[in-house]
């Protein structure tokens, strides 16, 4: 289940995750990643979205969210487990796909995406049931709500589980390992971009970035940026990230 409105910390964004996070951006806005996103859609019924690393709450609104998921997630108790079952699956996704299952039975699954041996992002689906719906399960999710004080319509709470979606686990399992072949796709097209990228961008421009990131911990004037690369400082007053 994917939480958009609760508060999640964040560490500093590193030059690599920036960078990362720009390259997904580019892979979301793809006519091919939009068109697979339809045909996955139209043949599963699940959303499926592009997440970078450590990015949780990347919000899309074409893809509809499960009533259930939606509906605990506007609590901040359950937002939390959310927000935790969303971290654990990204750690644990960074080979291969990896499920696991929140407090209330639901499944979500994250595939990584990698370029070499950097992982950039996941593509995510999932909130759904791979069994069918039982009391003994909502009676569960119930009591843990009531515990945790949440404020929550049971009433409604009860019918969107018993309507949540139900696949079996073989045939979600060959889902899964048709997105692995998608991720991989997405990989051969993420590096196409960086290279051209690099082909439009001016040497000097690029012999800048790379100072920048060597030296991202250390407090980077303008006058010794434009002196490593052997430049005038009025050639970087477009650019953003040195200090004074």
């Amino acid at each position: 289940m994917l939480p958009e409105t609760c508060p999640i910390s964040a560490d500093e964004v590193t030059s690599e995750q920036r960078r990362g996070r720009r390259l997904v951006a580019k892979l979301s806005e793809s006519a091919l990643f939009k068109e697979y996103q339809l045909a996955f859609r139209g043949a599963t019924g699940l959303s499926l979205t592009l997440r970078p690393v450590h990015s949780l709450r990347q919000r899309d609104d074409s893809v509809e969210q499960n009533p259930l998921c939606r509906m605990l997630s506007e609590t901040k108790q359950g937002c939390l487990s959310c927000s935790t079952v969303q971290a654990s699956l990204q750690r644990e996704a960074t080979l291969g796909p990896k499920s696991l299952h929140c407090f209330a039975g639901l499944c979500d699954s994250a595939v990584p995406i990698r370029v070499g041996d950097e992982l950039i992002a996941f593509l995510h689906t999932g909130q759904i049931l791979l069994h069918e719906p039982n009391w003994e399960e909502f009676d569960q999710a119930a009591n843990q709500l009531k515990a945790w004080g949440a404020e929550v319509d049971l009433k409604a709470a009860e019918a969107a589980y018993f309507k949540t979606k139900v696949i079996g686990r073989e045939q979600y399992d060959s889902m899964l390992r048709l997105l692995a072949m998608f991720s991989e796709h997405l990989a051969v097209v993420s590096n196409s971009i960086e290279l051209k990228d690099q082909e439009d961008e001016p040497k000097l421009i690029s012999k800048a970035k790379r100072y920048i990131q060597e030296h991202y911990s250390e407090r980077i004037s303008l006058d010794e940026a434009a002196q490593a690369v052997n430049a005038s400082t009025r050639h970087f007053w477009p650019l953003h990230g040195f200090r004074s």
